[in-house]
Protein backbone atom coordinates (compact mmCIF):
# COMPACT_ATOMS: atom_id res chain seq x y z
CA UNK A 1 0.00 0.00 0.00
CA UNK A 2 1.64 3.53 -0.44
CA UNK A 3 2.28 6.33 1.93
CA UNK A 4 1.13 9.29 1.73
CA UNK A 5 1.78 12.32 3.49
CA UNK A 6 -1.03 13.80 5.10
CA UNK A 7 -1.39 17.62 6.13
CA UNK A 8 -3.40 18.32 9.11
CA UNK A 9 -3.21 22.19 10.69
CA UNK A 10 -4.74 21.97 14.19
CA UNK A 11 -6.14 24.99 15.89
CA UNK A 12 -6.54 24.43 19.70
CA UNK A 13 -9.25 26.56 21.25
CA UNK A 14 -8.78 29.81 23.77
CA UNK A 15 -9.54 27.33 26.66
CA UNK A 16 -7.47 24.08 25.74
CA UNK A 17 -4.29 26.32 25.17
CA UNK A 18 -5.17 27.64 29.07
CA UNK A 19 -5.28 23.96 30.32
CA UNK A 20 -2.48 22.26 28.38
CA UNK A 21 -0.22 26.21 29.13
CA UNK A 22 -0.93 25.16 33.23
CA UNK A 23 -0.13 21.75 32.69
CA UNK A 24 3.49 22.49 30.80
CA UNK A 25 4.15 25.44 32.83
CA UNK A 26 4.60 27.71 30.34
CA UNK A 27 5.63 30.92 31.40
CA UNK A 28 3.52 34.02 30.27
CA UNK A 29 3.97 37.94 30.97
CA UNK A 30 2.49 39.38 33.25
CA UNK A 31 3.16 42.51 33.24
CA UNK A 32 5.74 45.21 31.40
CA UNK A 33 9.06 45.39 32.31
CA UNK A 34 9.39 48.91 33.60
CA UNK A 35 12.83 48.67 34.50
CA UNK A 36 15.20 50.98 33.25
CA UNK A 37 18.44 49.60 31.38
CA UNK A 38 21.50 52.03 30.36
CA UNK A 39 22.99 51.32 26.85
CA UNK A 40 26.60 50.76 26.56
CA UNK A 41 28.98 51.88 24.03
CA UNK A 42 28.91 48.65 21.86
CA UNK A 43 24.85 49.03 22.02
CA UNK A 44 24.75 52.55 20.35
CA UNK A 45 27.58 51.00 17.45
CA UNK A 46 25.67 47.47 17.36
CA UNK A 47 22.76 49.87 16.36
CA UNK A 48 24.36 50.68 13.03
CA UNK A 49 23.41 47.08 12.31
CA UNK A 50 20.07 46.36 13.57
CA UNK A 51 17.06 45.07 11.56
CA UNK A 52 15.04 48.67 11.08
CA UNK A 53 12.95 49.17 14.10
CA UNK A 54 9.94 50.06 11.88
CA UNK A 55 10.03 47.27 9.98
CA UNK A 56 10.43 45.13 12.74
CA UNK A 57 9.22 46.10 16.13
CA UNK A 58 11.19 45.06 19.14
CA UNK A 59 9.84 42.62 21.58
CA UNK A 60 8.05 44.54 24.36
CA UNK A 61 9.83 42.79 27.86
CA UNK A 62 7.79 41.11 30.53
CA UNK A 63 7.46 40.22 33.73
CA UNK A 64 6.54 36.40 33.34
CA UNK A 65 5.43 33.56 35.40
CA UNK A 66 4.03 29.83 35.02
CA UNK A 67 0.71 30.41 33.73
CA UNK A 68 -2.59 29.25 36.20
CA UNK A 69 -5.90 29.42 35.16
CA UNK A 70 -6.83 30.52 39.01
CA UNK A 71 -5.04 33.78 38.11
CA UNK A 72 -5.65 34.24 34.34
CA UNK A 73 -6.81 37.66 35.37
CA UNK A 74 -3.43 39.00 36.49
CA UNK A 75 -1.50 38.13 33.07
CA UNK A 76 -0.95 40.50 30.66
CA UNK A 77 -4.01 39.31 27.88
CA UNK A 78 -4.90 42.51 25.32
CA UNK A 79 -5.51 39.79 22.69
CA UNK A 80 -6.71 36.22 22.95
CA UNK A 81 -5.70 35.30 19.89
CA UNK A 82 -2.14 37.16 20.22
CA UNK A 83 -1.48 35.76 24.11
CA UNK A 84 -0.35 32.78 22.88
CA UNK A 85 2.21 32.60 19.61
CA UNK A 86 2.57 30.55 17.45
CA UNK A 87 5.74 28.60 18.64
CA UNK A 88 3.80 27.89 22.16
CA UNK A 89 0.44 26.72 20.28
CA UNK A 90 2.75 24.43 18.16
CA UNK A 91 4.19 23.15 21.55
CA UNK A 92 1.33 22.36 22.76
CA UNK A 93 -0.35 20.86 19.99
CA UNK A 94 2.49 18.65 19.74
CA UNK A 95 2.34 17.47 23.42
CA UNK A 96 -1.65 16.73 22.90
CA UNK A 97 -0.88 14.67 19.97
CA UNK A 98 2.48 12.45 21.87
CA UNK A 99 0.04 11.87 24.80
CA UNK A 100 -3.37 11.11 22.25
CA UNK A 101 -4.98 7.78 21.90
CA UNK A 102 -5.67 6.18 19.09
CA UNK A 103 -5.42 2.49 19.24
CA UNK A 104 -6.56 -0.18 21.04
CA UNK A 105 -5.63 -4.30 20.62
CA UNK A 106 -5.66 -7.41 23.09
CA UNK A 107 -6.42 -4.48 25.87
CA UNK A 108 -2.95 -2.70 24.95
CA UNK A 109 -3.70 1.17 24.25
CA UNK A 110 -1.44 2.62 22.39
CA UNK A 111 -0.50 6.65 22.60
CA UNK A 112 1.15 9.03 20.56
CA UNK A 113 1.99 10.10 16.87
CA UNK A 114 5.74 9.19 17.62
CA UNK A 115 4.21 5.54 17.31
CA UNK A 116 2.80 6.19 14.13
CA UNK A 117 5.57 7.49 12.89
CA UNK A 118 7.78 4.87 14.32
CA UNK A 119 5.61 2.58 13.02
CA UNK A 120 5.09 3.70 9.00
CA UNK A 121 1.40 4.79 9.47
CA UNK A 122 2.86 8.38 8.97
CA UNK A 123 5.62 9.71 6.90
CA UNK A 124 6.24 12.65 8.70
CA UNK A 125 4.43 15.25 11.53
CA UNK A 126 5.49 18.93 11.79
CA UNK A 127 4.06 22.26 12.31
CA UNK A 128 2.98 23.75 9.52
CA UNK A 129 3.64 27.89 8.41
CA UNK A 130 0.66 30.09 9.42
CA UNK A 131 1.35 31.66 5.83
CA UNK A 132 3.26 31.93 2.73
CA UNK A 133 6.53 33.97 3.11
CA UNK A 134 5.48 35.77 0.29
CA UNK A 135 2.40 36.60 1.14
CA UNK A 136 1.47 40.21 2.50
CA UNK A 137 -0.66 40.58 5.61
CA UNK A 138 -3.76 42.59 5.48
CA UNK A 139 -3.95 43.55 9.19
CA UNK A 140 -0.97 46.26 10.16
CA UNK A 141 -1.29 44.97 13.61
CA UNK A 142 -0.43 40.93 13.00
CA UNK A 143 2.30 41.20 9.91
CA UNK A 144 3.35 38.31 8.15
CA UNK A 145 5.71 37.06 10.57
CA UNK A 146 7.35 34.45 8.06
CA UNK A 147 7.82 37.22 5.35
CA UNK A 148 9.41 39.60 7.51
CA UNK A 149 11.96 36.78 8.53
CA UNK A 150 12.54 35.61 4.81
CA UNK A 151 12.86 39.33 3.99
CA UNK A 152 15.28 41.60 6.66
CA UNK A 153 16.90 37.61 7.76
CA UNK A 154 16.70 35.11 5.70
CA UNK A 155 17.82 37.40 2.46
CA UNK A 156 21.03 37.41 1.43
CA UNK A 157 21.61 40.91 1.15
CA UNK A 158 20.94 41.06 5.20
CA UNK A 159 24.20 39.13 5.82
CA UNK A 160 25.90 42.06 7.98
CA UNK A 161 22.81 42.96 10.05
CA UNK A 162 22.26 41.42 13.77
CA UNK A 163 19.56 39.26 14.14
CA UNK A 164 16.02 39.78 15.04
CA UNK A 165 16.36 37.07 17.82
CA UNK A 166 13.00 37.90 19.49
CA UNK A 167 10.98 37.34 16.25
CA UNK A 168 13.09 34.06 15.75
CA UNK A 169 12.16 32.91 19.22
CA UNK A 170 8.87 34.43 18.78
CA UNK A 171 8.15 32.13 15.44
CA UNK A 172 10.18 29.10 16.07
CA UNK A 173 10.27 28.89 19.71
CA UNK A 174 12.94 28.92 22.49
CA UNK A 175 15.33 26.19 21.56
CA UNK A 176 15.57 27.45 17.82
CA UNK A 177 16.15 30.80 18.77
CA UNK A 178 19.07 30.20 21.72
CA UNK A 179 20.65 27.87 18.26
CA UNK A 180 20.79 31.21 16.26
CA UNK A 181 21.51 32.99 18.95
CA UNK A 182 24.75 30.74 19.51
CA UNK A 183 25.56 30.48 15.92
CA UNK A 184 25.43 34.40 15.77
CA UNK A 185 27.79 34.45 18.56
CA UNK A 186 30.14 31.72 16.72
CA UNK A 187 30.36 33.17 13.92
CA UNK A 188 31.15 36.85 14.92
CA UNK A 189 34.04 35.40 17.51
CA UNK A 190 35.78 33.32 14.47
CA UNK A 191 35.91 36.75 12.98
CA UNK A 192 38.53 37.45 15.27
CA UNK A 193 40.69 34.25 13.96
CA UNK A 194 40.09 34.81 10.62
CA UNK A 195 41.39 38.34 11.11
CA UNK A 196 44.98 36.82 12.27
CA UNK A 197 44.52 34.30 9.93
CA UNK A 198 44.64 36.40 7.05
CA UNK A 199 47.23 38.12 8.61
CA UNK A 200 49.59 34.95 8.76
CA UNK A 201 48.80 34.31 4.86
CA UNK A 202 49.44 37.63 3.81
CA UNK A 203 52.90 37.71 5.56
CA UNK A 204 53.83 33.95 4.29
CA UNK A 205 52.84 35.15 0.59
CA UNK A 206 54.70 38.19 0.87
CA UNK A 207 57.97 36.12 2.21
CA UNK A 208 57.42 33.07 0.04
CA UNK A 209 60.84 33.76 -1.80
CA UNK A 210 62.67 34.36 1.47
CA UNK A 211 61.98 30.37 2.56
CA UNK A 212 65.15 28.56 2.97
CA UNK A 213 63.99 25.52 1.70
CA UNK A 214 62.08 27.32 -0.86
CA UNK A 215 65.23 28.49 -2.48
CA UNK A 216 67.37 25.67 -2.43
CA UNK A 217 64.75 23.62 -4.06
CA UNK A 218 64.41 26.20 -6.72
CA UNK A 219 68.07 26.78 -7.22
CA UNK A 220 69.23 24.94 -10.44
CA UNK A 221 72.76 24.45 -9.35
CA UNK A 222 70.95 22.93 -5.94
CA UNK A 223 67.87 21.70 -6.70
CA UNK A 224 68.31 20.89 -10.06
CA UNK A 225 70.94 19.04 -9.47
CA UNK A 226 69.63 16.62 -7.41
CA UNK A 227 68.02 13.27 -9.12
CA UNK A 228 65.06 12.04 -7.30
CA UNK A 229 63.54 8.46 -7.41
CA UNK A 230 60.21 7.29 -9.69
CA UNK A 231 57.56 7.49 -8.33
CA UNK A 232 55.97 4.45 -9.99
CA UNK A 233 57.78 1.21 -10.60
CA UNK A 234 57.05 0.94 -14.87
CA UNK A 235 55.94 3.83 -16.57
CA UNK A 236 58.03 6.61 -13.93
CA UNK A 237 61.14 8.10 -14.89
CA UNK A 238 63.85 10.13 -12.71
CA UNK A 239 63.31 13.64 -11.93
CA UNK A 240 65.15 16.85 -10.90
CA UNK A 241 64.14 18.35 -7.37
CA UNK A 242 63.87 22.13 -8.69
CA UNK A 243 60.23 20.95 -10.56
CA UNK A 244 58.52 20.88 -6.86
CA UNK A 245 59.44 24.48 -7.13
CA UNK A 246 56.34 25.98 -6.76
CA UNK A 247 54.85 23.66 -4.59
CA UNK A 248 57.50 23.87 -2.26
CA UNK A 249 56.27 28.21 -2.11
CA UNK A 250 52.10 26.74 -1.93
CA UNK A 251 53.80 24.67 1.45
CA UNK A 252 55.15 27.30 3.12
CA UNK A 253 52.41 28.91 2.62
CA UNK A 254 50.23 25.98 4.44
CA UNK A 255 52.84 26.20 7.09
Amino acid sequence: MDKKLIFVKVHAPWEVLCSYAEILHIKLPLQPDDTKSHDSALTSISRFFNVDENIIKPEQEFFTAAFENERISDFYIQDKDLFFNSATRSRIVHFILCRGEYAMKNNVKKFGINTLLDSGIYKAAFPLHDSRFNDQSQDPNRPNERQLLYREWAYPRNIFKLQPLDLVRKYYGEKIGIYFAWLGFYTRMLLLAAIVGVGCFLYGYFTKDNCTWSQEVCDPNIGGKIIMCPQCDQECTYWNLNITCDSSKVFFLQH
